[in-house]
């Protein structure tokens, strides 16, 4: 297994080089410096969750870019990878993050709209994909979007908070495998649930 600081320099110069004409350091504030993860629970290396927020952290740097500052207001509360129920010989990887309904987040009717829910989704279910991949060795790579499949089950109205848990399916040769639930944990009951494809990114 490759050095976990060769491989978050991995992350760093892959993405940097992504970004560049954006922002020729978009990692540069991010270091363990100005991020905790051992306030962060789960039991995974303080490399991996410093790998998967730095991710949380590209996805929503700008400030200006689309759902940005919706982004920036979601904590990560826990990073793990153990054994799946079913499957005891391989790994799974959950993460859960927390963000409460604020007004930018909500539909005329004054509740989460479902584009916003969707955005989520994208993003946060894409972070234990990151994990698990780091975990085995990897420089934490989170692939592209190719499909998700997303069943809006309750509103979540104002004020609220959104707990929301992802958890890694499957990892193949191309494509990976990510379920994703968003729960109001203020009147107890699941808000959207989804599923979503993820392929390795290729050259544009």
């Amino acid at each position: 297994m490759p050095d976990s600081s060769l491989r978050l320099s991995s992350i760093t110069a892959a993405t940097n080089g992504k970004l560049k004409d954006e922002n020729e350091d978009v990692l540069a504030p991010f270091s363990f410096e100005h991020f905790r993860p051992y306030d962060i629970a789960g039991n995974c290396a303080p490399e991996t969750k410093l790998t998967v927020a730095r991710w949380l952290y590209i996805f929503t740097h700008r400030g200006t870019g689309f759902g940005d500052r919706i982004g920036s207001r979601v904590k990560i509360t826990e990073i793990s990878v153990s054994g799946m129920p079913n499957e005891p010989e391989k790994k799974e990887a959950r993460v859960v993050a927390e963000i409460i309904v604020d007004e930018d987040m909500t539909n005329p009717q004054g509740v989460i709209h479902g584009g916003c829910s969707m955005y989520l989704v994208d993003i946060l279910s894409t972070l234990p994909l990151s994990a698990l991949d780091f975990e085995q060795g990897g420089a934490g790579n989170a692939g592209v979007s190719q499909a998700i499949h997303t069943v809006f089950h309750a509103p979540a109205r104002m004020g609220d908070n959104l707990r929301i848990v992802s958890t890694s399916l499957s990892v193949g040769g191309r494509t990976m495998t990510c379920r994703c639930e968003i729960w109001d944990t203020t009147n107890h009951r699941l808000v959207v649930s989804a599923t979503q494809v993820k392929m390795q990114s290729t050259r544009l």
